[in-house]
């Protein structure tokens, strides 16, 4: 995170690389615990957001991300990003929140969470 900020808050920046990408993601708006939401810049001056939101259920927590359709700065850009930018970018956002479920799922596994909360 860029800012030296102790905690994410609306503003902040992540950088996340994936292989050959490297995304910029800015916060958006962020209750902990609650949700966040962020948005990352695409190719003509494009723009595209999620949010996910978090809720305890059965003894654990339910994972939501809602993904909206990209955003161009003019009707052009739009069409363009609508069309062939939208499947795009849904497949590679998709393969993006794929990997990071199994990340965090082999967190939560491997007992780590539990030892850093029992500090």
């Amino acid at each position: 995170m860029i800012g030296g900020a102790s905690r994410v808050q609306a503003g902040s920046v992540d950088h996340c690389e994936h292989g050959k990408e490297v995304l910029t993601l800015r916060y958006i708006d962020v209750r902990p615990q609650k949700y966040f939401t962020q948005e990352m810049p695409l190719p003509l001056q494009g723009k595209m957001c999620w949010t996910k939101t978090f809720a305890a259920e059965n003894g654990g927590t339910r994972i939501n991300t809602r993904v909206a359709r990209p955003e161009g700065s003019n009707i052009l850009t739009n069409l363009l990003l609508g069309g062939f930018g939208y499947v795009f970018m849904r497949k590679t956002v998709r393969g993006i929140f794929e990997r990071e479920f199994e990340l965090l799922k082999d967190y939560f596994e491997s007992g780590k969470f539990r030892e850093s909360q029992s500090r």
